[in-house]
């Protein structure tokens, strides 16, 4: 389906890559090209596997297709509806629950993936929405989070750490001491050193 297709496009005297986008194809059209492309391998890569075939396919047709199936014609895609596809995707609800942020990002990928393919084969003179942002996934938020947290300690801060150890790890209460008089040489150690926990954890006691 997907060669006859694009003898189709060649056959109805459309240009080639090289004058210009003259050619016209739906974005349905277009990514059954691109994923045919997958299924036979291509640029030297191999052939993709039927199951991430299978989720491609499916994350096309569920996810994106629908938004841009008012159009006949790609070149109508703009930016703008590739925003609007990244607002939906977030708001969408699949079987009571909100789409994860990495099917989020798979689909919006997948979307630039035909349109640049699209661009590759003389449909488009460029991906509509390229600049458009991925939500980031749960272990980026994660890894953002714990960035802002880590932040540095000014010397002043540094200071009052080191006091406040000295003074728990003298408290009248045994067992603060005592804890303390634990906790009070790892503080000293992660100050001077530089160190990070884990490392310090790294040491023998």
């Amino acid at each position: 389906y997907a060669r006859d297709m694009e003898a189709r496009h060649e056959q109805a005297g459309q240009s080639s890559v090289a004058s210009g986008p003259a050619k016209k194809a739906s974005f349905e059209e277009l990514a059954t090209l691109y994923t045919a492309t997958l299924e036979a391998g291509y640029d030297g890569r191999d052939p993709l596997e039927a199951q991430t075939l299978r989720t491609y396919r499916s994350y096309i047709a569920w996810h994106a297709q629908p938004q841009f199936a008012p159009y006949g014609d790609c070149r109508a895609i703009t930016a703008g509806d590739m925003e609007e596809l990244r607002e939906t995707l977030t708001k969408k609800v699949v079987g009571g629950e909100k789409l994860s942020p990495r099917t989020i990002r798979e689909v919006l990928r997948l979307s630039k993936a035909v349109l640049a393919f699209g661009v590759k084969h003389g449909y488009l003179e460029a991906v509509p929405g390229a600049l458009v942002t991925l939500p980031p996934t749960r272990r980026e938020k994660a890894a953002n989070k714990a960035k802002k947290d880590e932040g540095v300690f000014t010397p002043a801060q540094v200071e009052a750490l080191l006091q406040a150890a000295d003074s728990l790890a003298a408290d009248k209460n045994r067992q603060i001491a005592r804890t303390w008089q634990l906790y009070r040489p790892l503080a000293y150690f992660l100050v001077w050193t530089g160190a990070r926990i884990s490392e310090a954890r790294g040491f023998p006691r």
